[in-house]
């Protein structure tokens, strides 16, 4: 029970935020180099863009306060599509 109400206590932005700043430090313990957090076009935004080695990721964290599932990389067609 107790979970449940830090839970509603905690807003939506933040639970993003949280969510965001815990998939960079994933990110980053994997070695990944972050070069950008929210990064905006005309088009979209993206949560996170890092890099390894070579090849750079687009990475867009989804998180939903009724199920608590966290998503990684559900980057959105419409997204793909804007490149």
């Amino acid at each position: 029970m107790k979970k449940r109400k830090i839970l509603k206590k905690i807003t939506t932005k933040e639970l993003g935020d949280r969510a965001e700043n815990f998939i960079a430090d994933f990110l980053k313990q994997e070695k990944h180099k972050i070069l950008a957090r929210n990064w905006r076009t005309k088009f979209c935004e993206i949560d996170i863009v890092s890099k390894k080695g070579e090849i750079y990721y687009f990475t867009e964290v989804k998180i939903s306060k009724k199920m608590l599932i966290l998503v990684v990389g559900a980057v959105q067609f419409q997204k793909q599509k804007n490149r």
